[in-house]
C-alpha cells in the first residue's frame, strides 16, 4: 500500500510531533514542530531504524501528494501561464531546535536518518520545494548543518538559521505566513498546545 494512504504509527507518530495543518498566504503547507524535543535514539531502541525512517518517508510523501495536487488546482484555476500563479510556491518548514540534547547529534544511527531524510526530500520528493528554517539551534548544530548545506546546493530548498525573538525571522515569516497559521513560539498566535 502506498505510504499516502497508510496511517502513521501513532507511538512512533507520537514521538515526531508536525503540526501540517496552517499554511502559508499562497496555500502551501507551512510545517512546525519543536524538533530539539524529538527523541530519535530512544525512538530507534524501542521501534527501530526502519520504521522511524518509514514514518518520516510517510510524512514527506503525504507532503508532495499534497502540494502536487494543489499545484493541479492552480493549473486549473490560473492555466498554463506560470505567471499567473502566486509569486510563492513554497512549502515551510519550521523547527524549533531549543533543548536538543548533545546526544543525538552523537549517535551514528540518528546522523544517518538526518541525512537519508535529507537525501531523500531533495532526491526522491522534487515537487517539495520551500523554505527550511531552525530556530534557537546555536552552535551545537553547527556540524549538523556543515554536513547538510553542500547536500542542498542546486535543490529547490532555501535553509535559513535564526533565532525565534529574531525581528528579522518575524518579519520573513509573516510576509509570508499569516500569524494565525503560526504557533507562539514560531512567532503566531496559535496555541503551542497544538504540539505539546
Amino acid at each position: 500500500m502506498k505510504a499516502t494512504k497508510v496511517e502513521y504509527i501513532p507511538e512512533i507518530a507520537s514521538q515526531f510531533k508536525v503540526a501540517s495543518h496552517p499554511k502559508s498566504k499562497s496555500g502551501y503547507p507551512v510545517y512546525q514542530a519543536f524538533a530539539g524535543r524529538f527523541r530519535f535514539r530512544d525512538t530507534i531502541a524501542k521501534h527501530g531504524k526502519e520504521s522511524v525512517i518509514y514514518y518520516w518517508m510517510q510524512l514527506l510523501a503525504k507532503a508532495e501528494s499534497f502540494i502536487v495536487d494543489w499545484n493541479r488546482g492552480l493549473h486549473k484555476q490560473y492555466g498554463n501561464s506560470v505567471s499567473n500563479w502566486p509569486l510563492s510556491r513554497k512549502s515551510w518548514v519550521i523547527l524549533d531546535m531549543a533543548s536538543i540534547q548533545y546526544m543525538e547529534l552523537l549517535s551514528r544511527d540518528v546522523i544517518s536518518i538526518f541525512l537519508a531524510l535529507v537525501k531523500m526530500a531533495i532526491n526522491y520528493f522534487p515537487a517539495i520545494e520551500g523554505n527550511l528554517i531552525f530556530l534557537n539551534a546555536g552552535r551545537i548544530m553547527e556540524f549538523f548543518f556543515k554536513m547538510i548545506r553542500p547536500m542542498l546546493k542546486g535543490s529547490n530548498i532555501d535553509m535559513y538559521v535564526m533565532g525565534s525573538k529574531d525581528e528579522k525571522y518575524k518579519s520573513f515569516v509573516l510576509e509570508y505566513v499569516d500569524a494565525n497559521q503560526l504557533m507562539e513560539s514560531f512567532g503566531g498566535i496559535l496555541s503551542d498546545d497544538l504540539l505539546l
